[in-house]
């Protein structure tokens, strides 16, 4: 369970720190504002990779969550089932 735990925390953070940079590269290109029109439809082909590979990660990091809670709620049943067989 930790390492689920761990694994969540450290996609968390990896897509806290993409999201950053996609939100820096954004706010550097408009202060730029005079791209060149291929080096603008890179820059704009970049940031859909980026909001895809974003969009991923978060899709990842909600299928994570969701075996990290069925997880604990089989170890939570598995435990109250030793509990009760212990006090029988």
């Amino acid at each position: 369970m930790e390492r689920v735990d761990a694994a969540a925390l450290r996609l968390q953070q990896a897509l806290d720190r993409l999201e950053q940079a996609l939100e820096a590269r954004i706010q550097q290109n408009a202060q730029q504002g005079e791209l060149i029109p291929a080096d603008a439809r890179a820059q704009d082909e970049r940031e859909r990779e980026l909001q895809d590979a974003l969009a991923a990660a978060k899709q990842e990091n909600k299928n994570l969550h969701n075996v990290a809670r069925a997880v604990s709620d089989r170890l939570d049943n598995a435990i109250g089932r030793l509990k009760q067989s212990v006090g029988s």
